[in-house]
């Protein structure tokens, strides 16, 4: 599990994900991970590479972001944590409809 993790994370951090219109006025690249791991594994990620992050998986329950349990909320907090190392890095989180979010 842990070999898989480290090569989906190695991967994710391979791709280079670019805006056109961004890159051409300022020259930068976006990088950004996805992350769907526990809390426990989010200081392996080295925040400083990255411009963006993204968290799954959120959902609806009516009108407000709900976050599952209390593991997921300590991930997006560990990620959030991810900021005191990089400043500039955005983390998003990712909203599922996977069975549990009707209005989407």
């Amino acid at each position: 599990m842990a070999n898989n993790l480290k090569i989906v994370l190695c991967l994710v951090l391979s791709g280079l994900v670019t805006s056109p219109s961004f890159a051409q006025s300022s020259n930068k690249f976006t990088v950004t991970a996805y992350y769907f791991g526990g809390p426990e594994r989010v200081d392996s990620i080295a925040p400083e590479k990255l411009t963006h992050i993204i968290f799954s998986f959120c959902h609806l329950k009516g009108n407000t972001l709900q976050v599952d349990n209390s593991r997921d909320a300590a991930t997006i907090t560990n990620l959030v944590a991810l900021k005191k190392r990089n400043p500039s890095l955005k983390v998003l989180l990712y909203l599922s409809r996977w069975g549990r979010s009707e209005p989407c």
